[in-house]
């Protein structure tokens, strides 16, 4: 779809009309030249672990990449895009050296225009530099740290002093905060333990939920550092099993040895909570967590992508959450390499600005934008938990619970018709097909059918509700697009007074200004403006001017809120037929398994 970068509501004044920042492209990929065997070949490098406790997770990534650059057949404005893959870890760790060779080789490559990596927050941190002296862009799918955009370590991480690293998963202080909510909406009132791998990324989420727990009334007792394999770990263990807090925070990653750690933790304590974020949402690290699944308590990104094949583009009905925002960065990447490509030559710096033109993306996940520090606009979060080797959604988990109730209720059922059956009692005539699918319907058919109607409904105004909110952005982008035009008109009106001019100076003093008056007239009529006067001073258009600028800025800075209830309409949307498919898959299987029992 379509749809502006700046989603601004319209403005007025009374006088003269003035104007707005100029609609930018929209996300969506619109047609370039096509690609032939003598195109071009622009490379994208892909820094990440491709060994080590790591690995799983950048498997993740790596298939969203391949996936969102197959979607295009491997071209982008024209161009054939090779991505060059590169190992960044050693061992079991992401290795600092290799990451320097890394960020080295795609800087020194004339034919480099972005630089992918790498698959943790330290590890970016330590190529960041490199990328931004060689002007390169740089997309960190799955990079959270604050400090990345922070204006703090600016100097430090994008030396030149202009941004060329951007992420499409919101940082950690977003899902500090998220974390707070998931621990107080799960009935923690006791004191919270913060435990963090001492790395960039679990400090951050650490230091994150501190402060987010604190506006929310949870109560931190204290903070430790663990490391999987070092003496400290044992003396955790043993102040856990004294405390015995109503939470653990962990801040860490599978790369840090997070399994063993949570491991120990609920060894210690069983029943207490051990809060993570999305660094362990996936399944690799769910089979590693063994019997602390029951008690991990997780917050990711939300990452419901559409479950109908058309439009997860080969991620699969459930893709992960690292496949689905390194997908999303990807396509974001690609789509900005095709506007550079209509503006003029393809080169780092036309693809830097593209990316941060504040382009509307579509992502597989829900709309966002990329801020001007490089930031996700993104910021809705799933609440998760472990089971049985995998990462449950909330869907998943009410379709569980629901199962749960309809299969006692039908295995009541079952055995009530077993007692009646010995007593002598003849069954009921709609139960006389003893076994069959027709029985089973039949017992369960009443609350089967209104959950799926109840759904279904859901789903559909869901559906209508955003559409209306897809209507109300193109009504605004329209508008803005208007506005702008006022502002051209208003630009090149100030544009003829002659140098030196005095703010009193009028327009009707002016030569030759017929068709600039007439243009600025008619451009305000069809942005449903004021009227503008027959005549102004230097010093009333100039004002207007700032006036304005001010009023887009304050627009600009509410847009979030736009994205967010865009994003939350899809999310919901996609999540309402999430929870059908899989009531139904788990109807199935679960009639299945109690006919199975009877025969």
């Amino acid at each position: 779809m379509a749809l502006s970068a700046r989603a601004l509501a319209a403005a007025t004044t009374t006088g003269v009309a003035l104007g707005a920042a100029a609609a930018a492209p929209a996300g969506a990929a619109t047609s370039s030249p096509s690609p032939t065997a003598a195109s071009p070949i622009s490379r994208v490098y892909v820094s990440l672990p491709r060994q080590g406790k790591a690995a799983p997770s950048a498997a993740l990534i790596a298939r969203g990449i391949r996936v969102a650059t197959k979607a295009r057949d491997g071209e982008a404005g024209g161009r054939r895009i090779r991505l060059i893959w590169l190992d960044d870890a050693s061992g079991d760790a992401w290795d600092p050296a290799k990451v320097v060779a890394n960020a080295q080789r795609a800087a020194a490559d004339p034919t480099a225009i972005a630089y992918v990596g790498e698959g943790n927050s330290g590890a970016t941190a330590l190529s960041m530099p490199i990328v931004n002296r060689a002007g390169l862009v740089h997309l960190s799918p799955v990079s959270t740290a604050t400090d990345l955009t922070s204006t703090d370590r600016a100097a430090e991480l994008q030396p030149t002093g202009v941004r060329t690293f951007f992420r499409p998963m919101p940082d950690d202080a977003r899902q500090g905060a998220a974390l707070a909510t998931y621990a107080r909406t799960s009935g923690v009132r006791g004191g919270v333990l913060l435990v963090d791998d001492d790395g960039l990324y679990g400090r951050g989420l650490t230091s994150a939920f501190a402060a987010g727990g604190a506006r929310s009334g949870v109560r931190i007792i204290g903070r430790r550092v663990a490391a999987p394999d070092g003496p400290g770990l044992p003396a955790l263990a043993r102040e856990v099993r004294t405390l015995k807090p109503a939470a653990v925070v962990y801040g860490g990653s599978p790369s840090s040895g997070a399994a063993a750690v949570v491991r120990a933790l609920h060894a210690a304590s069983p029943t207490t909570l051990i809060f993570g974020g999305e660094a362990l949402a996936n399944d690799a690290f769910a089979k590693q967590a063994g019997p602390a699944q029951s008690v991990l308590r997780l917050t990711a990104p939300a990452a419901h992508a559409d479950p109908r094949p058309s439009r997860t583009h080969g991620l699969g009905r459930r893709p992960a959450a690292f496949s689905v925002f390194a997908h999303n960065g990807m396509t974001a990447l690609l789509r900005a390499v095709d506007r550079s490509a209509r503006t003029g030559a393809v080169t780092r710096e036309s693809v830097r600005t593209a990316v941060f033109d504040g382009s509307l993306q579509s992502g597989l996940s829900g709309a966002w934008t990329i801020s001007a520090s490089g930031d996700s606009t993104y910021g809705a979060f799933d609440e998760l938990r472990l089971a049985k080797g995998h990462v449950r959604t909330p869907g998943e988990v009410a379709v569980d619970s629901l199962v749960r109730k309809q299969s006692a209720a039908l295995r009541a059922r079952l055995a009530k018709r077993k007692r009646l059956a010995r007593a002598g009692v003849a069954p009921q005539k709609a139960q006389s097909v003893i076994g069959s699918v027709t029985s089973v319907n039949i017992a369960s058919m009443d609350l089967e059918t209104a959950m799926m109607l109840v759904q279904s409904q859901r789903a559909d105004l869901l559906e209508a509700q955003l559409r209306e909110q897809i209507a109300a952005v193109h009504a605004r982008t329209d508008q803005v697009a208007k506005l702008g035009t006022v502002l051209s008109r208003l630009s090149t009106l100030e544009a003829r007074f002659p140098a030196g001019s005095s703010n009193d100076r009028v327009t009707v003093s002016l030569p030759d200004l017929g068709t600039a008056l007439t243009d600025l007239a008619t451009a305000a009529t069809d942005a449903k403006l004021a009227p503008a006067p027959a005549s102004a001073s230097l010093g009333q258009v100039r004002t207007s001017i700032q006036q304005m600028r001010g009023q887009i800025d304050a627009q600009t800075n509410s847009q979030q809120m736009d994205m967010l209830r865009l994003q939350s309409l899809s999310n919901k949307r996609n999540e309402a037929f999430d929870v059908m498919t899989n009531f139904i898959k788990k109807m199935q299987e679960s009639r299945a398994s109690i006919i199975g029992n009877m025969r």
